[in-house]
């Protein structure tokens, strides 16, 4: 959210596009680490 703050006080006349570009990048990260967290998770170990 201060990162949001900060793109609107600091670039009002483009702060829409700015702050959808990093929602959207910040969803797709997340996407991704998730997704390798489950598979790291679900590995079999050898620890027996």
């Amino acid at each position: 959210m201060s990162f949001s703050l900060a793109i609107k006080l600091i670039r009002e006349e483009d702060a829409k596009v700015t702050l959808l570009h990093f929602v959207a990048a910040f969803l797709l990260t997340l996407v991704f680490q998730t997704i390798y967290l489950l598979k790291v998770h679900n590995q079999p170990t050898d620890a027996a």
